[in-house]
């Protein structure tokens, strides 16, 4: 029965002292109380500027005994609020550490970090350890152009868009395409379009969602550009804000510090975020054909402008192999090159037909000024080498060694 303030009585203190059982009847206080009789209360204390003393139940306890969530057993004292529930309250040395990991309990855990925990607490980590959330880092995305190679003074004509997916970051808010590391164009009015939603973790909803992709505004973007001989990169990037932090295992929110798309920190806001890039490599084309006339440099100029010459769009700088295809009918062969790449030395048709590059059969490099067959370039210098003889053959490799 839980102690309950009866009445307050004026009564002579030095008759009835402090904490002393008394025959209250006298005093008018009615013998019983809620069923319990009169030697069941007691008094509790005296007020002495008044004489006024508080009567309460002595047959039940002062202290209530429950059983509450995160502590276990507790006991709490009517009169004072007091709690006591079982705790961790070990006489190790405070500065004792967890050799291993134990359940949710880490290595280096110290006696201190444990002490006053309650036991359920205390099984809460030793059973479930915690879990950390993890987190989509952004996207970006550059499209209409990839890596490739193009002949030097063709006119490059791409349609460009770039996107971004915010993911579990803030939203976008700017957008750019690069060309060689300048910006052609900037998007800070972007549009923004619904894409696939982070998924739960641990039963809690993503607080980044709903998850959008943004565009530039002027989508796609035309570009028209001149190819240079050498490497011309494209790339897209953005800038965009922070996320929100997730919920671990436990219901709580991560703590960690944010990080700039890293999968096990809330994302931090980033600017100029970089997609991947298309790298456009401008070259000059090497050139070959067949005479029935012994070829000359002027010769060679004149088939590869006149277009009568085939060309391959492709590096000069290891071994050439060449399909002349002509196994029956005997011709002088040629081939030529653009004068900055490394200097052919070796013929090879096979492990018997093989040979120096050096005027016994294939006569060695002379350069000539060529122009394109398409008037992309003109007054470029090239390499050239003939058969000095008719041959019949299929295919040749030119090597460097």
């Amino acid at each position: 029965m839980a102690l309950q303030k009866i009445n307050w009585t004026q009564i002579d203190s030095e008759h009835v002292p402090s904490g002393s059982t008394v025959d209250i009847g006298q005093f008018g206080i009615p013998t019983s109380v809620d069923g319990v009789h009169t030697n069941e209360l007691s008094i509790l204390g005296v007020d002495f500027f008044d004489y006024l003393i508080a009567i309460g139940y002595t047959g039940s306890t002062p202290n209530t005994i429950s059983v509450e969530d995160n502590s276990g057993l507790k006991v709490t004292h009517q009169l004072t609020g007091t709690t006591l529930a079982t705790t961790y309250n070990t006489t190790l040395e405070s500065t004792l550490a967890t050799p291993a990991t134990v359940g949710g309990i880490p290595v280096g855990t110290t006696v201190a970090q444990l002490s006053g925990k309650t036991f359920v607490e205390f099984v809460d980590e030793l059973l479930f350890p915690l879990a950390l959330p993890t987190y989509t880092i952004p996207a970006i995305t550059l499209t209409g152009v990839s890596s490739q190679i193009y002949e030097v003074g063709r006119e490059f004509a791409p349609s460009l868009s770039v996107s971004g997916s915010k993911n579990d970051a803030g939203t976008y808010t700017q957008l750019r395409i690069l060309r060689n590391g300048a910006p052609i164009f900037t998007g800070t009015t972007l549009t923004q379009t619904p894409t696939t939603n982070i998924a739960d973790q641990f039963g809690y909803s993503d607080p980044n969602n709903p998850n959008y992709t943004y565009k530039i505004n002027t989508d796609p973007y035309s570009e028209s550009y001149v190819i240079p001989l050498g490497s011309t990169v494209y790339n897209g990037d953005g800038n965009y804000n922070s996320g929100l932090s997730k919920q671990n295992n436990k219901g709580g929110i991560d703590v960690r510090t944010p990080a700039i798309r890293s999968i096990d920190a809330p994302q931090a806001a980033s600017n100029f975020f970089i997609s991947s890039i298309a790298v456009i490599t401008g070259i000059y084309p090497y050139f070959y054909g067949t005479s029935l006339t012994l070829p000359t440099v002027s010769s060679i100029a004149a088939a590869i402008v006149g277009g009568t010459a085939t060309k391959v769009l492709s590096t000069a700088s290891g071994t050439l192999s060449i399909p002349y295809n002509n196994p029956d009918t005997w011709l002088y062969v040629w081939f030529a090159y653009q004068n900055d790449y490394t200097t052919k030395t070796k013929w090879y048709v096979n492990a018997f037909d093989n040979g120096d590059i050096d005027n016994s059969f294939i006569s060695t490099a002379i350069t000539q000024s060529v122009d394109s067959p398409q008037s992309y370039w003109s007054g470029i210098t090239f390499k050239m080498h003939w058969s000095v003889y008719l041959t019949q053959q299929n295919t040749i490799e030119f090597r460097n060694i």
